[in-house]
């Protein structure tokens, strides 16, 4: 799903692609009987995405490859990304 989204990050005509991708992810995980923690971890992080990609500009700064790092850098790039596509789904969810 990142992937995906990074890729769509990166040729905006490939946004609204992804974005239906990645809703019927959601929509099926929803539909789903499946409760693990795995499985809700997975539909939190595509709800994530896909409010991401509505922001064209946004997406392309939280999901842009970051320069050459090292590991204990790149782990707190990821954590920051954590944190960033959370705040931006709150964001879009309270308006």
């Amino acid at each position: 799903m990142s992937s995906l989204a990074k890729i769509a990050s990166r040729s905006q005509d490939l946004i609204p692609r992804a974005l239906l991708c990645l809703n019927k992810i959601v929509q099926l995980g929803k539909d789903s009987s499946t409760e693990s923690h795995t499985h809700q971890t997975l539909l939190i992080r595509a709800n994530e995405l896909v409010n991401v990609l509505k922001i064209p500009s946004i997406a392309s700064a939280v999901l842009s490859p970051a320069p050459h790092w090292s590991r204990p850098q790149q782990l707190q790039r990821q954590l920051d990304l954590a944190h960033l596509l959370q705040a931006t789904s709150l964001h879009l969810d309270h308006h």
